[in-house]
């Protein structure tokens, strides 16, 4: 397998290595062809470089299922941050419940959209950005993994579970 911690290889060798394919597992055309339409402008640059990351960070290309699975598909890609992006949203939307002033207001609502939207517009972007930081650790650390999302599904459903047991609907 190739060593994709090359200090040399630019962007545009990164997102095109046998290695960075094996670490995408599901989709890698669409993941290649996203990540090539990202970087087109600063595929040259060393990825060492950390305003290489900030450009890659603030692109956007929408991608669907980031939208609709929003923080479980952070988690089972393994983006940088969705851990507390989800435990975040998930504490406030309970503490939002836990005062009566706030239930009827729509931050739990925001909140659920939010986090979906971001992941949808930057999730691409994301991923590339974690990838390209975590390329010396082991490719099986970075895999999609099934048991991330399964968590992330636990810690959700907790914090449903936490909002319907503080508030005051009738079952």
């Amino acid at each position: 397998m190739e060593n994709i911690a090359n200090e040399n290889r630019n962007l545009n060798d990164f997102i095109q290595s046998e290695d960075i394919k094996s670490r995408i597992g599901v989709n890698v055309d669409y993941y290649v062809n996203s990540w090539k339409k990202i970087t087109q402008e600063i595929s040259e640059t060393s990825m060492d470089d950390k305003e290489v990351i900030r450009k890659i960070s603030s692109k956007h290309q929408f991608n669907l299922g980031a939208f609709v699975f929003g923080g479980f598909w952070a988690a089972w890609r393994g983006v940088p941050g969705a851990w507390a992006a989800i435990i975040l949203v998930s504490v406030i939307q309970v503490i939002v419940e836990m005062i009566p002033e706030t239930r009827n207001i729509g931050v739990r609502t925001g909140l659920g959209v939010a986090l979906p939207v971001i992941f949808g517009f930057y999730g691409n972007a994301m991923y590339l950005v974690g990838l390209v930081k975590s390329r010396n650790d082991s490719i099986e650390s970075v895999k999609p993994s099934y048991v991330r999302a399964v968590i992330a599904l636990i810690i959700v459903g907790a914090s449903i579970y936490a909002e319907l047991a503080l508030s005051d609907y009738d079952f």
